[in-house]
Formats: structure tokens, sequence, C-alpha cells
């Protein structure tokens, strides 16, 4: 099977899942492909968020955090959450076990472009090639159909396994009918860079909007007094009260209280609209000879952003399983169905715990009422942040636990 292949794995996509796999792949000495229909850097509309919890971690583990700190960004300390009725309570991010703790107020131009050229040391790579089919020998995925966008030149390229890493609308995941898109398990996203905005401190702010649907508005702090400015809606609640979301976006930020705030802003450049699928609902992201990571595999992060903790991830976890399989000589669905095993134990407590805010949020005195609490009680203030940030080290027990959540409300 080896000597029939072009390559040992393709991974389709350079974003963050897909590098972080074709680095980690590459390491472990299989012949690695990374493919992007892009050419770096690009730009990809996002919160630009890289707080604590799972992201920091895990960059911590490639080691490309000095990376992160040479580019331009805001240093990020802590998180501030105000409720439909105006409460508010703010959290400092938890400690870390090294270095300073904050996150990263960074474009995601930047990042992504860290992570691709972090991977495209150990792999061979091909910008602006544009995967436009899969091959298949039965159910199994033997490689890709490529075409070249500078030439326009098709070809077919073998691997004994393919990664889709290529974002909301995968071409891979459509290929193997797994791009299902379900509105109660979707976002509807609108942003804009924003400079001169009054009020911006080193907090993250999470605006929960009550406008009759379940909606987000963030403000990230971004290097220079700028800031990235967004708003997220349920895609069911969209669909259903028939809402534009960037018309909503213009709508709120000409409304008090952020129409003071945004009185002498300045948007840099368009807007941007997208849409992300949640890891809450549950989907096959493992195939023969194929998985899926990231946005293709429907990974967004319910409250913290696009995802980029997952994607990340899903990278990892991902290119541990690819190793072994290579290493066994085994690319069949019962081997590759550990990555998504291994992976739904991993979101298993950040499900459990976006349901838990997924229930306050969608009754806006129970939020207040919370909130309110927040700003008295440590405890629940940490409780909620760390819920938000998807902490890799929440306890179990506290993170899935209503009874435990009531205590420290009640408490």
């Amino acid at each position: 099977m080896g000597g029939m292949s072009d390559y040992d794995v393709i991974v389709v996509g350079g974003g963050p899942s897909g590098a972080v796999c074709a680095r980690l792949t590459a390491e472990k000495g299989a012949r690695v492909l990374l493919l992007d229909k892009a050419s770096f850097p690009r730009e990809k509309p996002s919160r630009d968020l890289c707080l604590a919890g799972k992201s920091r971690s895990l960059m911590e583990e490639m080691g490309i955090i000095s990376r992160l700190e040479s580019k331009p960004h805001a240093k990020v300390r802590g998180i501030r959450f105000t409720s439909p009725g105006g409460k508010i309570f703010s959290q400092r991010l938890p400690r870390v076990e090294s270095g300073e703790t904050h996150g990263w107020g960074i474009k995601s131009t930047f990042l992504d472009n860290i992570l691709f050229e972090h991977a495209s040391k150990t792999c061979e790579f091909r910008e602006k090639t544009h995967v436009v089919g899969l091959l298949k020998e039965g159910d199994r995925v033997v490689g890709v159909r490529i075409a070249d966008l500078s030439t326009k030149e098709t070809k077919e390229i073998r691997s004994r396994i393919v990664v889709g890493a290529d974002g909301i609308s995968s071409t891979v995941a459509q290929q193997l009918n797994a791009n299902d898109v379900v509105p109660e398990h979707s976002l509807s996203c609108v942003r804009g860079y924003y400079e001169n905005v009054q009020g911006l401190t080193d907090e993250a702010e999470v605006h929960f909007l009550s406008n009759g649907t379940r909606a987000q508005l963030w403000i990230t702090p971004l290097e220079n007094n700028t800031c990235n400015v967004g708003l997220s809606v349920q895609l069911a609640d969209a669909q259903k009260n028939n809402i534009h979301v960037p018309t909503l976006f213009e709508k709120i930020l000409a409304s008090e209280p952020f129409a003071a705030r945004f009185k002498d802003a300045k948007l840099v450049g368009n807007s941007e609209m997208w849409s992300h699928s949640l890891a809450s609902h549950s989907r096959t992201r493992a195939f023969p000879g194929a998985v899926l990571l990231g946005s293709a595999a429907g990974l967004g992060e319910s409250f913290s952003g696009d995802g980029l903790g997952n994607h990340l991830l899903s990278g990892k976890l991902a290119a541990e399983t690819i190793t072994n399989a290579l290493e066994k000589n085994d690319v069949s669905y019962a081997m590759l169905h550990e990555y998504e095993t291994i992976l739904n134990a991993h979101l298993e407590n950040d499900i459990s715990s976006a349901k838990q805010l997924h229930t306050l949020a969608s009754f806006a005195p129970a939020l207040d009422f919370t909130f309110a609490q927040a700003a008295q009680k440590p405890a629940l203030r940490a409780h909620l942040t760390r819920a938000w940030l998807n902490e890799p080290k929440f306890p179990s027990n506290e993170t899935v636990s209503t009874t435990a959540f009531l205590k420290l409300l009640f408490a």
C-alpha cells in the first residue's frame, strides 16, 4: 500500500488544525504534503483572540509562544462579562504554570502564518492549490484530485491517509457526506476591525444581549488601540426571526451602551461575515483512509470563539492516531476511529459547560441574576470564566455538575 502512494499523508488546509497535524505527523517521519488554496499570510474572519486555556497550553507544547510575542498584539489579562440587564463581572485570567499570566489579542493572520511556517519546515507544502475531489478505492480514501489555481492544471495525488482541515465549507467533508449544518448547533458571525473605540482595557469583553435571540457581542483588544468587534447569533434564531446579522450588528453599535464608545470609532477595512458549526453537534469525523479536523469537523466553540482550542487539539490528536495507523500499516475506519473516540472524550466536559451557559443565556433574568452573584462571589466568577475558556485542567466534576454550579450560585 505504501509503495502505491505519493505520500503517507495529505493534509488539506493550512489553518491551525491542519498545520498542527502536518507538523506533528511529519516530525514522526511521515511523508506529508500540506495543501492550501490560499497563499500565506492570509486574511480570514475570526475573533482574533488567543487566550489562556486549551489554546495557550497547546501552543506552549509546540514551542511557539515566543513567536506569538514577536508579532503585533495586545496583552489580554482578563475578561469582562455583561448580562442583558447590564450586570457586570470581571475575572483575571487563571494562572499558568510558566510565564506571565495573560493571553493575546492577535490577528488571525499572524497566528495562522506562525503555525503554517512551523508546519512547512517539516513537510512539503503547496499554496494556491484547490482540492476538487477525493480518490477512492471502494469506500477507502486513497488520495485527492487537485487544481493548481495559478496554472489551472489538474492532477491526482495518492496518499495513505487524507486529512480534511479545509474549513467550514470543506470539500473533503462534502465528498465524505459529512458537512451537514444544523442551525441549532451553528453560529452566524460578523466582525470588523475598529480604531479609537473608547474604554478599551487589558480585558476582552463579552456582552450577552437580549433582543429575542441568543447573541453575544465581543470586543477583543488588539495592537495600537485597535480592536476586533463582532457579533455571534445562533443560526436557528437568525433564521427563525429573519435576522440579517450585519444589520443587527450595526444597530447594536449605534445603540447604548455602545453608541457612546463608538461615536469617534473608525472601521478599518470592511466587516466580514462567516459561520461555524459547533462541537455540540455529534458527527462522524473518521472514515476509512481519512479524518476531519477543525472547522471541517464542526469543532466550533459556543462561547469562547471560533474554536481555536478545539482546532489545535484536533490536529494534535489526529497526528497521534495517524502516526499509530501508519506504523501498523492500517488505515481502516476501526483504526482511525480512535481519533474520534479520544476527541469526543476531550470535548465531553466542554460541551456540558457550554450547555450550562446556553441554558442561562436563553433566559435573560437568570443571566442577570447569575452575573450579579458572580460580581460578589470569587468562586462563581472563576467557574464561569474557566467554563468560557474551556480550561484544559477544569475538574470534570465541577464542569459537568449542575449541582456544583448551583452550590456556587447560592452559596
